[in-house]
């Protein structure tokens, strides 16, 4: 059963006699990443999100698929969703609130709504003409006489009309939208399509306009809510189940990580656990409560201080240090933290706030420092990295590695280090500069091998053994 890892717990639902058994086995876990829109566990997804049908109709496809898992956070009978979490249980970790710059002012949507509407209406309308005019002149050209004396007047006189017409540029039917460098035929394509679009829009807005006059004079709601589970396994195998909306998401998603990880006789080990939430959204992780886990590495999104301080009671071994330590928000206050200067490689991703890579490589005590897709460092950054690890802490091991998207900007570092040191030897992609104790530095760089499609470059900062000895 130990073998058969994640999938024996659909075995275990479905043989309520091996529950105890599979309780009783140790659980091993590879990889378990927590988000906002559900979690990953080893090589199966896990999603819950709100699925939306409307009572007096069709619903616009945009409303009803924010995702193909349904909507990823709470939302009021109205359909809109809550920036914010329900009261917090035993056992849930806070990792980061809401970004309140991204709240809704219900009032400046409403205006901005039916703006929208009345000209997403006279776009359609415009469309429709335009429409109109390209079937006329398509049949125009399919009935044309073989005398061209033979034109009708009217027409004549119609053109000439047109063409006497100001051109206002505020006036939406001036707009055209069809390409005249194409047939009629292909015009006409083109237009549907631009009609159909339109149509959708205008379906959108008139349907916001609705929601927003149903909750503003507190009218019962046109909606039926579901909740919906959605399992994804790695060979693209898909389970979906829907329940009633009669509980919260983070009530569902309670219940959903207790069947898996409560009541564990054992400790549960995990390789990698990670709280990952984007900047603008909150994220609270939902564990059974009093559960253990041996974890080796963590990586995290929100305050690192403060999560490391939560995820504390949770760790079998707390004073054991992470094997790697992930963080996308650190600042150069955590390099003080205990967990911080101890973890074994220390890693910052997509960290693009005002973070001074230089005065944090000088604070941690970390040998080994991973930044991938930070604020781009110049070249002298680059060279006093070098020589702070030459001048106090260039022992075995120190390895610094940057990936960034300029590879000139890397390769100038490269040349810009080199012509620093008389004794460095220069290869195409390779500084080497001799350290005493038969030591040496290597600086190189190197096209970044985990997204080459990206065009990123990581430059290696390292010390090793002098390969002469």
């Amino acid at each position: 059963m130990e073998n058969q890892d994640i999938s024996r717990f659909r075995l275990a639902e479905r043989l309520p006699k091996i529950r105890c058994a599979e309780k009783s086995v140790p659980l091993n876990i590879s990889n378990l990443t927590f988000a906002e829109e559900g979690f990953e566990l080893n090589d199966k997804d896990y999603r819950l999100g709100i699925i939306c049908q409307y009572r007096n109709g069709h619903v616009p496809e945009t409303f009803i698929c924010k995702s193909l898992y349904g909507h990823p956070r709470d939302i009021d009978q109205f359909g809109f969703e809550k920036r914010s979490f329900p009261e917090l249980t035993p056992g849930d970790i806070f990792v980061q609130d809401f970004n309140r710059r991204w709240d809704v002012d219900h009032d400046l949507e409403i205006q901005i709504t039916n703006d929208s509407l009345k000209t997403e209406r006279k776009i359609l309308i415009s469309l429709e003409r335009e429409k109109i005019e390209l079937e006329r002149a398509l049949e125009r050209v399919e009935n044309k006489p073989e005398d061209p004396m033979e034109l009708d007047t009217a027409e004549e006189v119609f053109i000439e009309i047109e063409a006497e017409e100001e051109h206002d540029p505020m006036d939406i039917d001036q707009h055209r939208v069809a390409d005249q460098d194409l047939s009629h035929e292909e015009q006409l394509e083109q237009i549907n399509r631009c009609i159909q679009d339109s149509k959708k829009s205008l379906a959108e807005f008139e349907f916001d306009v609705e929601r927003y006059r149903c909750k503003r004079e507190n009218l019962p709601s046109p909606f039926d809510f579901f909740i919906q589970f959605t399992k994804t396994s790695m060979n693209g195998t898909v389970h979906i189940e829907r329940f009633n909306y009669d509980k919260s998401l983070m009530e569902a998603w309670k219940y959903l990580i207790c069947k898996i990880l409560g009541n564990r006789k054992s400790v549960v080990r995990i390789e990698s656990l990670g709280f990952w939430a984007q900047k603008r959204d909150g994220l609270v992780v939902c564990l059974p409560e009093d559960i253990k886990l041996d974890v080796k590495n963590f990586e995290t999104s929100g305050n690192l201080s403060e999560v490391l301080k939560r995820v504390e009671p949770i760790l079998e071994y707390p004073n054991r240090p992470f094997g790697r330590l992930t963080s996308d928000r650190l600042r150069l206050e955590d390099a003080h933290n205990s967990k911080v200067q101890n973890a074994e490689v220390l890693q910052l991703c997509d960290s693009y706030r005002d973070v001074d890579y230089v005065a944090l490589c000088r604070e941690v005590q970390n040998k080994k420092i991973v930044i991938t897709n930070g604020p781009q460092m110049q070249r002298e950054q680059y060279r006093v990295l070098v020589e702070d690890l030459i001048d106090t802490k260039g022992t075995l091991g120190t390895y610094y590695e940057i990936t960034q998207s300029c590879e000139r900007l890397t390769k100038n570092a490269m040349r810009f280090i080199a012509e620093r040191y008389s004794n460095a030897v220069v290869c195409e992609r390779l500084v080497i500069i001799p350290l005493p104790h038969q030591l040496q530095l290597n600086v190189s760089c190197d096209p970044y091998v985990m997204n080459p499609r990206h065009h990123l470059w990581t430059m290696k900062i390292e010390v090793v053994q002098n390969r002469e000895n």
